[in-house]
């Protein structure tokens, strides 16, 4: 089944309540889903971790962007396991990362590119949704504030911007035609809006692939997948993995935050920070 291009999307519709018919008031959607893109870009390598920073890569320049065209960058290497997952590979026998059309196991992931393709030339832009990836507003917008801005935490990253980033995917999903958004007033004074799902299956397509992601093998698991459950689970979405789930994979999911580099613990130090009330990382 086919499910949004980014990450940023599908943690939306996995942080939707259907119950509810509405994203529960206690959802830390804000922070998963500028986890989400940090992910996105990660992922396609257009971000490093340089001694605990979120830096431009050198892909990102060569891309084109305007926001970091004659910025200077770190050279893309490979998130995890030696394998270069912006090029369409992940570990070892796992499916593209990036590719539109379905790897092994009939799921699309995130690009346009098959399993097992090599390393794309440095002015391939990879895609999201079928565009470049820098033409995703979200994906775009972080980039141009990473470049703007001296070296940053990711946690940094994480907690800025983060109701227009919300409001920017909700958005996104409605032009996408997966939600339709109906504006309202609450006691007929405060504007609302509300977002119902079109078509229900698609999210309990996204729930199943976290579930799946906890039983199959971590070297056949798309890395998309895999950054879906760290997010997911820092974030302590219930609806999606409950606490008894959580703790029953507790070894599962630090390997699948593992692959995620520095995503996962940024998240979690966000949320606490944010619980605490304290200033996020600089």
């Amino acid at each position: 089944m086919t499910v949004p291009g980014s990450l940023a999307q599908r943690i939306y519709l996995l942080a939707y309540d259907p119950g509810k018919g509405r994203v529960g008031v206690f959802t830390e959607l804000g922070a998963m889903v500028r986890a989400a893109a940090l992910a996105d870009l990660y992922l396609k390598g257009h971000l490093a971790d340089v001694r605990g920073r979120a830096t431009i890569t050198g892909r990102a320049t060569a891309e084109g962007h305007p926001a970091v065209n004659g910025k200077p960058a770190v050279s893309s290497k490979p998130p995890f396991n030696g394998k270069p997952a912006v090029s369409g590979h992940s570990a070892a026998g796992s499916k593209s990362a990036l590719s539109g059309r379905p790897a092994a196991g009939g799921k699309p992931a995130l690009g346009g590119r098959p399993a097992g393709s090599s390393r794309p030339p440095a002015n391939d832009r990879s895609a999201v949704g079928g565009r470049p990836v820098f033409g995703d507003p979200v994906l775009a917008g972080l980039i141009e504030e990473i470049a703007a801005s001296k070296p940053r935490k990711w946690q940094h990253w994480i907690d800025k911007r983060q109701r227009p980033t919300v409001a920017t995917v909700r958005r996104q999903l409605a032009e996408g035609g997966w939600v339709r958004l109906e504006s309202y007033k609450i006691v007929g004074l405060i504007p609302a809006t509300k977002v119902t799902l079109r078509n229900p299956r698609v999210r309990k397509e996204l729930v199943s692939r976290v579930r799946e992601a906890l039983r199959a093998p971590v070297g056949r698991v798309d890395p998309a997948d895999g950054a879906l459950v760290t997010i997911v689970a820092a974030g302590k979405l219930d609806i999606v993995l409950d606490r008894k789930a959580r703790r029953d994979s507790k070894r599962r999911l630090q390997d699948l935050a593992d692959l995620n580099g520095p995503i996962g613990p940024a998240l979690h130090k966000s949320i606490q920070a944010s619980a605490s009330g304290s200033e996020g990382g600089g």
